[in-house]
């Protein structure tokens, strides 16, 4: 048995009753589980536990893995620490959170690991997207920070406010319009040129 904090990046219907759950740990590494019953049994996985965006405790038993695979672990047992229940009160503000889990999902192919700092930098962007933000400047900024934390973005001049800022401060960064555009096509190339690396 073994145990982890994770957060959920996607839940997908397998079965009639089973769920597929990507993750992202705490210490940064990306892991598949297989929820056996996830869809009946309210008593291991009750109340949309295994929903997108949630910070869960989960006990789980390794799965194998083989040459062309990632192991597909079994969840055994899962604990909401934190739902981030802001996010489902405003449907701009869980469309942005899900965006986020999608970048860092295509981001953090599977089997990555040691991904700390991209685990820490969604845990504060999935928090600020509940808090007073402007949500086109947090938009931004996480892509900035999420990309400089993975050296395919440069400190330039115009993101470096971007990336010195803390998340929950986006609101306090003053960008124009075109500044917006500017920087948004900036990260979209960046982004999709560590899609291909």
């Amino acid at each position: 048995m073994n145990r982890a904090k994770l957060i959920v990046l996607k839940a997908i219907k397998h079965s009639e009753s089973d769920l597929l759950v990507q993750t992202l740990s705490a210490t940064g590494d990306r892991l598949h589980f297989l929820a056996k019953g996830a869809l009946k049994s309210k008593k291991r996985f009750g109340g949309g536990v295994l929903e997108p965006t949630h910070y869960l405790d989960v006990l789980y038993k390794e799965g194998k893995s083989s040459s062309d695979s990632e192991p597909l672990h079994i969840l055994l047992e899962a604990r909401v620490i934190r739902d981030f229940s802001g996010l489902r009160e405003d449907y701009d503000r869980l469309n942005m959170a899900l965006s986020f889990l999608s970048l860092v999902s295509r981001l953090t192919r599977s089997g990555s690991v040691g991904a700390k700092e991209i685990f820490d930098l969604l845990g504060h962007g999935l928090s600020a997207c509940e808090g007073d933000c402007n949500p086109e400047t947090l938009s931004i900024q996480f892509r900035a920070k999420l990309l400089f934390s993975q050296g395919v973005l440069e400190p330039s001049s115009d993101m470096a406010v971007l990336i010195r800022t803390s998340l929950k401060s986006s609101s306090d960064i003053q960008l124009s319009k075109a500044q917006r555009k500017t920087l948004d096509h900036h990260l979209h190339l960046a982004t999709e040129e560590m899609l291909h690396l």
